[in-house]
């Protein structure tokens, strides 16, 4: 390389790079102390804000809790005459007693039919020793093809049947 042999000294102003250049002078305080000035302000409107929603919400809903329907104050009001009814809670539970009871034993569906109804634990275990059932697959070769219909010259309609 030229000017790079031995005992020559280096000279700088060969070493510039006109597209590398460095920061001529420091960022302005002033600037960057009145942004984090507010940037503060702002961060304390918005928690007042959220304080003052926060407690505008509370208010509110403890004027709907006062003003909610009995269901949802749990004053369940008297249904008239006749009640179909005496204790819903307790026919609820009688009827799910009753469908677990069905669900976890041996009985006719339709006698006349042949249906019986199994316990899901055996009808489980029954899968799992027989598998699914599947569908016979035709042979190949066997797969009927549709009819095609003939083709139509120009002019010509088609008759319908």
């Amino acid at each position: 390389m030229p000017g790079h042999e031995k005992g020559s000294a280096i000279h700088t102003e060969d070493m510039r790079n006109p597209g590398v250049s460095y920061e001529r002078s420091d960022a302005n305080m002033r600037t960057v102390v009145w942004f984090l000035v507010a940037l503060a302000a702002a961060a304390i409107v918005i928690h007042l804000g959220l304080v003052g929603m926060y407690r505008h919400l509370q208010v509110r809903e403890g004027r709907q809790e006062q003003a909610a329907t009995p269901y949802l104050r749990g004053e369940l009001p008297q249904t008239p005459e006749p009640r179909l009814q005496r204790d819903p809670a307790a026919d609820w539970q009688t009827f799910h007693a009753s469908e677990l009871r069905k669900l976890s034993s041996y009985g006719w569906v339709d006698q006349g039919a042949g249906m019986v109804r199994i316990p899901i634990d055996r009808a489980m275990d029954l899968l799992v020793e027989h598998g699914l059932p599947v569908q016979a697959q035709p042979a190949a070769g066997l797969v009927a093809q549709p009819a095609k219909a003939p083709a139509l010259r120009a002019g010509q309609r088609r008759q319908q049947p």
